[in-house]
């Protein structure tokens, strides 16, 4: 950030053709903020700001302010969501953010209880988000503040989660922007899974969800091989949904069982379940050492080929090695 100042000082006309700022701190674990005024007096133009770091020091809001349109904003770090007040200042600088990307590896199981909580709700409520991308402590947080001021205009949502006891966050969640939610986007590839809640208590949540929102259309799920049986129990929960859009994406060593896929295309091709779906999207990808990925494809096509479905379904498979290299 010095050596950019710097550039700032002694160049101020570039400061016009920066759109995107990226700003980590790794070393010392935080950002000095007090620094930021002498650069954003040359920036007035940034669009996406993105910081990483655990925690603010604080600074004028005119030093954010300064900074331009920002539309989009990123936190990322063990505990960057930690003082919260503070972060209710800073939101309140960029009143057009409309995609915000909350990344905060420390849980806060505690912070129903923060006296601050409100401020932040309230500093949340007053963006016009319309897309949200977190994970981690970051479900703690906004778990606790979208029932207190809900988003109104939230049309798309992606969730990473790494924990199965998350699940309760992202359906408190869901609950507050199922009325204008039209994607979702779930990761559970970094998960551990136990049978007991998987199977019971988060497809009958999940089918509520699907079913009581009319314009959720597009649901992304990421998993491994062994959760399209979740999947399946999801979508064999759901009586009726506007469900429209369907990418069902996992990795791991080795595909799901064949009878897997065949439950999925009998639930697809449901239409009293899914009258207006149009589109499915299969991707598998991971290390496949026994498997011809050719007859594997086939097989996969050929369980769909003979239904409605068929002509709506993409599958894609790859070798996560051969992406790397």
């Amino acid at each position: 950030m010095i050596k950019f100042s710097r550039l700032m000082q002694r160049s101020p006309h570039l400061g016009q053709y920066v759109k995107v700022l990226h700003v980590a701190a790794f070393q010392q674990r935080r950002i000095d903020l007090a620094i930021f005024p002498p650069v954003v007096y040359h920036l007035n133009h940034v669009e996406e700001l993105s910081l990483t770091c655990t925690s603010f020091y604080p600074t004028p809001l005119t030093a954010f302010a300064r900074l331009g349109p920002v539309r989009k904003l990123g936190l990322h770090g063990a505990g960057a969501l930690n003082n919260i007040s503070k972060l209710a200042v800073f939101l309140n600088a960029y009143p057009t953010i409309q995609i915000l990307r909350p990344h905060d590896t420390t849980m806060r199981p505690q912070i129903a209880h923060d006296p601050q909580l409100g401020i932040f709700a309230a500093a949340l409520a007053q963006l016009p988000l319309k897309a949200l991308s977190y994970s981690g402590g970051a479900g703690d947080v906004l778990s606790c503040c979208f029932p207190l001021c809900p988003p109104k205009k939230l049309e798309e949502l992606q969730v990473t989660m790494y924990d199965e006891s998350e699940w309760t966050n992202v359906f408190r969640v869901l609950d507050t922007v199922v009325d204008s939610l039209r994607g979702l986007d779930i990761d559970m590839t970094h998960m551990l899974m136990y049978p007991g809640a998987s199977w019971n208590e988060v497809p009958l949540a999940f089918a509520k969800v699907l079913k009581s929102s009319h314009v959720l259309d597009c649901l992304w799920l990421t998993g491994q091989p062994g959760d399209i049986q979740l999947i399946n129990a999801i979508l064999s929960r759901t009586p009726t949904s506007q469900l429209r859009e369907l990418t069902v994406d996992l990795h791991g060593d080795g595909p799901p069982h064949l009878a897997h896929f065949r439950r999925l295309s009998a639930l697809l091709n449901d239409t009293a379940r899914f009258p207006v779906f149009r589109s499915f999207n299969l991707e598998l990808h991971g290390h496949w050492h026994s498997v011809d990925r050719t007859e594997f494809r086939r097989a996969v096509m050929e369980i769909f080929k003979s239904q409605a479905i068929g002509s709506m379904l993409q599958v894609e498979l790859s070798d996560e090695r051969e992406e790397r290299d």
